[in-house]
């Protein structure tokens, strides 16, 4: 899948994501507050506000994060063993 360039992010989204996560008290590294804005910035904005998705672009329901984590461990699992434990 061809990576695509990450459209410029308008402050008031970033702020309002940021805001998000601050309510529950998450502390972010630089590199993750990084990544986090430029993955927020590729995301379609007519979707949910939600950081994670699903193909709908609706928030992601925790069955649905458990099935998808579950599938890259499973991936993961073939390089470094260890990883599924």
């Amino acid at each position: 899948m061809a990576s695509r360039k990450p459209r410029p992010c308008p402050e008031s989204f970033k702020r309002q994501a940021v805001e998000q996560v601050s309510m529950r008290g998450l502390p972010l590294w630089k590199e993750t507050r990084t990544a986090l804005d430029a993955w927020l910035c590729r995301r379609d904005p007519e979707g949910d506000a939600a950081l994670f998705r699903n193909r709908s672009s609706r928030a992601m329901t925790r069955s649905g994060f458990e099935y998808t984590l579950a599938r890259h461990v499973k991936t993961a699992a073939k390089t470094g063993p260890g990883i599924a434990e």
